[in-house]
């Protein structure tokens, strides 16, 4: 029987930025009773200060430290792409050659690891390398024409702004002024693409504030 070709997205960035967050103490601490955060403390308390160790992060592309301007997630915007067909090498090569793709990887069978170019619209990269390997040339054309039918309507306004997620669902917001309205839909914008990804265009007014 055969199987339906799908593919699907997961952001490296926000995977990254959830890491470097984390404080193990806090964590481990949510996991005991209060007596046992008691001992865990009094042994913490008069254990040897060690100096602390610098965080390392496991990259596709090998260690990093934490604060390394030179790690993926600085550099590129990061995604693994998860596919239902095997990955060619002939796969591989065509989608090098997307606009926008600076870095790609293969993991496995069914996984690779892509780094996108910072002043290129993501949701439209992926489309596009969608579009190299499965044949998506409509879907991109019909988002691409959303995109600017939202845009002339919203641009009424002088200040909007349009969310894309990565699997191109359009979202927006318009109002007169920065109202506290318009900026707290601005922010539910802005934790939605550090959660899943996405882009978001603004309006010229609100960028120069």
């Amino acid at each position: 029987m055969s199987r339906k070709a799908t593919i699907a997205w997961e952001s490296w960035n926000a995977i990254v930025d959830e890491i470097l967050t984390e404080d193990p103490i806090s964590i481990l601490e949510s996991q005991l009773t209060e007596e046992e955060i008691e001992m865990m403390e009094t042994v913490l308390k008069y254990s040897p200060i060690e100096p602390v160790q610098p965080k390392v992060l496991y990259t596709p592309y090998g260690l990093f430290a934490a604060e390394s301007m030179l790690k993926p997630s600085n550099r590129w915007d990061c995604w693994f792409c998860y596919t239902s067909f095997d990955i060619t090498n002939s796969m591989v090569k065509n989608i090098e050659e997307v606009d926008g793709v600076e870095s790609i990887k293969v993991l496995s069978r069914y996984t690779m690891f892509i780094g996108i170019g910072k002043l290129f619209n993501s949701t439209l990269v992926k489309l596009n390398i969608e579009d190299t390997i499965a044949g998506r040339d409509d879907i991109i054309l019909e988002v691409e024409e959303t995109i600017e039918m939202v845009k002339s309507q919203v641009s009424e306004k002088p200040y909007w702004a349009i969310f894309i997620s990565p699997t191109a669902e359009i979202e927006y917001i318009m109002s007169d002024t920065l109202n506290d309205e318009y900026l707290h839909d601005l922010n539910k914008f802005e934790n939605l693409r550090d959660k899943i990804g996405g882009t978001i265009l603004r309006s010229t007014n609100e960028e120069a504030t």
